[in-house]
């Protein structure tokens, strides 16, 4: 498996992408403000403040999100939403200049071993999950799933 050969899965890269949006394995990110003060709705907050971003409220927000609740891969598909949404309303590897140096490995490696499996075997659950809430988002009980051959 190939990068060039992975650029190829628009639609499982989007499928990756919307999985990260619903379920961000880091629940926020933390920033200290370094300007003076600014006005937050309404808020002043001063310097050497700690912001909380919620990332789970940001990827579910429906100003920035078509279908907030949905698995709704489209959402990274070539819609006019996707190419006017804010540059910080997906953040799954954090953004800016902190955001996550492993980015590009991660979503690489997420990639081919998706495309790898899903080539030869068909994944398949009927459990159903809820989220928990801890450090990470996690399932809130072992997912046991049920793997089949592709003939």
């Amino acid at each position: 498996m190939t990068a060039d050969l992975l650029h190829k899965h628009t639609y499982t890269k989007a499928a990756l992408q919307e999985t990260l949006r619903r379920y961000p394995a880091g629940i926020g990110v933390s920033r200290n403000l370094s300007v003076d003060s600014i006005n937050l709705d309404g808020h002043e907050i001063n310097q050497d403040t700690t912001l909380f971003v919620s990332l789970y409220a940001t990827h579910h927000d429906p100003a920035l999100w078509a279908k907030p609740d949905n698995f709704y891969p489209e959402h990274f598909i070539g819609s006019e939403q996707t190419t006017n949404r804010h540059r910080f309303a997906f953040l799954p590897f954090g953004g800016g200049i902190h955001n996550c140096i492993g980015r590009h490995l991660a979503e690489l490696e997420m990639m081919s071993i998706i495309v790898s499996l899903l080539r030869v075997l068909r994944i398949t659950t009927d459990m159903t999950v809820k989220t928990a809430v801890s450090i990470t988002l996690k399932p809130d009980r072992d997912v046991m799933v049920k793997l089949t051959r592709n003939d």
